[in-house]
């Protein structure tokens, strides 16, 4: 179930099936220096992938980056209760509740500076007031990592792919951002100065939500998400 992908790096793979396509899931692992693990965008608990994560050590921070990836969320936490839970601005008011039930829970924020963060930087993507992603950059590996800022889906002859692949403004071949992403855009100069700021990052690869890793030409990418 996971995958290796350097040290200290992997992530979990889980099917997300709408209107015929399978967009998939990623949820990305990190071991910190202290053993700990942090936890991106959680997906699915189940008793396996708990053992598998026991193994490589004790989870300590779980974010749900923006305010769409907190689906498995409540779930992850009720199997990991001793963990932090960080979660993108607008959360609390979407999910007030579930919040509520965490143990222990903090909003991203410009003025905080999380226990990782001298291994996981974090950049909130602003002018997107509805989504609020955050992306974070995994120094050891010069990974980025981002959830709907991009997409990786490579399309086939099936019908749903055909039709869908064009009113989502995916490209189906390369990585590419979907139309309703760039439609919360509310303020491009801030978004754009949020994009610059990616840019002084050195990016070897990319874990994205939805799709494949980003592995060639990734430092590349990043210019291309400038909004016009």
């Amino acid at each position: 179930m996971l995958e290796y992908l350097h040290d200290n790096l992997w992530i979990v793979r889980q099917p997300l099936n709408l209107l015929g396509i399978d967009f998939g899931t990623v949820m990305t692992i990190i071991r910190l220096q202290d053993h700990s693990l942090w936890i991106h965008s959680p997906i699915e608990p189940s008793d396996e992938l708990g053992r598998q994560l026991d193994a490589l050590g004790s989870v300590k921070a779980v974010v749900s980056p923006n305010t769409f990836h907190h689906q498995y969320a409540e779930y992850f936490m009720d199997q990991f209760p001793d963990a932090h839970y960080f979660y993108a601005p607008g959360l609390e008011k979407k999910k007030p509740k579930m919040i509520s039930k965490i143990n222990i829970s903090s909003a991203l924020s410009f003025g905080t500076t999380p226990e990782w963060s001298d291994e996981v930087e974090s950049l909130a993507i602003t002018g997107m007031p509805f989504v609020n992603e955050y992306v974070f950059y995994h120094k050891a590996s010069c990974t980025l990592i981002a959830s709907d800022l991009l997409f990786n889906l490579k399309k086939n002859q099936s019908f749903w792919h055909k039709v869908l692949f064009p009113l989502m403004g995916l490209d189906g071949a390369k990585p590419s951002q979907s139309r309703l992403f760039k439609y919360f855009i509310r303020d491009k100069k801030k978004y754009n100065e949020a994009i610059r700021k990616l840019e002084q990052w050195k990016i070897d690869r990319i874990i994205i939500g939805h799709g494949g890793l980003i592995e060639k030409r990734a430092q590349d990418i990043i210019p291309e998400l400038i909004a016009v």
